[in-house]
């Protein structure tokens, strides 16, 4: 076997050993709200979306956020990106950076929202959080979408 094929067949074994460990990054994150008991339905109030590492390896994540929401007949969907902000708001990389912790296996960060007064009986919450290929790339962060499950606020 000349260099050359015995390269390319080391680079083949490499790849395939570990394209697992790269499949499984995607899946290391999992979120879930965590809201006040005592939700005012009349006053506006916070909430929080848990990110968690399920995974068994260490994953950077950026905690610092831009929340863009969208407010609908039913509730309101949250989605939390650290990549996606206001023109004018955007921090300055240094900000950004300070923002980007890295999470053990079991660990966790809750990022902050707002949830607005409403008026409905019930009042369903659905948050995500998404980082971009080009932010992740550049603060060498977890990329992806993970969504939580939906959570209903009942009004008194």
């Amino acid at each position: 076997m000349n260099r050359r094929s015995f390269a390319a067949t080391l680079l083949f074994a490499l790849v395939l050993c570990c394209l697992p460990v790269f499949a499984s990054v995607a899946e290391q994150l999992e979120a879930s709200l965590v809201l006040p008991t005592d939700v005012d339905a009349d006053a506006p109030s916070s909430g929080f979306l848990r990110i968690t590492n399920t995974g068994s390896a260490n994953v950077r994540v950026s905690v610092r956020c831009q929340q863009l929401s969208l407010l609908h007949s039913e509730g309101m969907v949250v989605n939390l990106a650290p990549d996606r902000w206001k023109s004018l708001r955007r921090p300055p990389r240094r900000a950004l950076r300070s923002g980007i912790v890295e999470l053990r296996p079991g660990e966790y960060r809750e990022i902050p929202f707002r949830i607005p007064a409403f008026q409905k009986k019930v009042f369903r919450i659905s948050a995500e959080y998404e980082v971009g290929e080009q932010f992740a790339g550049e603060f060498k962060v977890w990329r992806g979408r993970v969504a939580a499950p939906d959570v209903e606020i009942s009004r008194p």
